[in-house]
C-alpha cells in the first residue's frame, strides 16, 4: 500500500473510532463541524479524539506500518533534552514578537490581566494550560510529524513528503475553524514545515518539534489568558493578523521564518 493511502486510511480509522463519542458530545455541546469552535468545546472534543491517537498508531504499527522509532519516538533523554531546547526556542522568539508589537503599541495588554491584578488566577491558569500543551503538541508531532511524515517520505521526495503532510495539517483545522480558518492555511502549511525541519535537525527525533510545538501553544495562551494581549485599534492587519487567529500577520509567519532559519543554522552546525 502507498504511504499516502496509508495516511488516508489512518486518518479514516481515527476519525471512525471517535465518532461514536464525538457525535453524542457533539449534539450536547451543539457542535457543528467546519464551523468556529469556541476554545473550551474543542478541548473537550479534542480529548477523546487525541487519546485515541496512540492506540491507532498501535494498531498500524502492528500491520508492519514503520515502528516507534521510525515515527521519532526514541531515547527518552535524548527526547527530553531536544524537548526543552524547543519549547526555550519558541517561548523566547514568541516573547520578542509580542515585545515588539507591544513597543510598537500594536499589542496591549489589559489594566485588567491576570498577571498585574491576580497571581493565584495566573499560577492555576499555567497549572492548566501547560500539561494541555504538552499533550496537545505531542500527539499532533506523533500523528502528523512522526507517523504521516513518515508514510509520506517511503513514496515521495522529502520536499513533496513535507508540502502534502503540512497540508493535510492545516485542513485538518478547519474541522474547528470554519471557513474562517482559510486564512490560516498559509500559516499553518509554513508552521509544519519548520516542524518537520525541526525533526530533520533532531537527527529524526520529535524532541524539539514537539517542545516547539508546545512552547507556541503555551505561550499563545499565557498571552491570551493571562497577561490577555489585545491588538490596537490602530494595529496594521498586514502584520498583526486578524482577530483570534494566529499565523495570519506578516510578523507571524516572520517569527516561523526566523525559527526555520535558526534550524537551518543549527543543521549546518550539527
Amino acid at each position: 500500500m502507498h504511504g499516502i493511502l496509508r495516511v488516508m486510511w489512518f486518518l479514516a480509522v481515527w476519525l471512525g473510532v471517535w465518532l461514536p463519542i464525538a457525535i453524542p458530545m457533539g449534539i450536547w455541546l451543539q457542535w457543528r463541524p467546519f464551523r468556529a469552535t469556541s476554545p473550551s468545546v474543542k478541548i473537550v472534543l479534542l480529548m477523546p479524539l487525541y487519546s485515541l491517537a496512540p492506540g491507532v498508531l498501535w494498531g498500524a504499527m502492528r500491520l508492519g506500518y514503520s515502528t516507534w522509532a521510525d515515527c521519532g519516538v526514541r531515547s527518552l533523554l535524548h527526547l527530553a533534552i531536544s524537548f526543552l531546547g524547543g519549547s526555550a526556542i519558541a517561548i523566547v522568539g514568541l516573547g520578542i514578537l509580542l515585545a515588539v508589537q507591544w513597543g510598537l503599541g500594536w499589542q496591549v495588554p489589559t489594566a485588567d490581566a491576570p498577571v498585574f491584578c491576580d497571581r493565584p488566577t495566573t499560577l492555576t491558569t499555567i497549572a492548566v494550560v501547560l500539561p494541555l500543551a504538552v499533550w496537545i503538541g505531542g500527539i499532533e508531532e506523533l500523528v502528523f510529524r512522526g507517523w504521516v511524515h513518515q508514510q509520506l517520505q517511503t513514496d515521495l521526495p522529502l520536499v513533496a513528503a513535507i508540502a502534502v503532510g503540512s497540508g493535510i495539517f492545516a485542513i485538518a483545522h478547519l474541522l474547528w475553524d470554519g471557513l474562517q480558518g482559510w486564512w490560516q492555511q498559509p500559516g499553518l502549511v509554513v508552521l509544519g514545515g519548520v516542524l518537520v525541519l525541526a525533526r530533520l535537525v533532531d537527527g529524526g527525533g520529535l524532541g524539539l518539534p514537539w517542545g516547539l510545538h508546545t512552547g507556541w501553544v503555551f505561550g499563545l495562551a499565557i498571552a491570551g489568558d493571562v497577561f490577555r494581549f489585545t491588538p490596537a485599534a490602530h494595529a496594521p492587519r498586514l502584520w498583526v493578523g486578524r482577530p483570534q487567529q494566529p499565523l495570519t500577520g506578516g510578523l507571524d509567519l516572520g517569527l516561523l521564518t526566523a525559527t526555520g532559519l535558526l534550524l537551518v543554522g543549527l543543521w549546518g552546525w550539527g
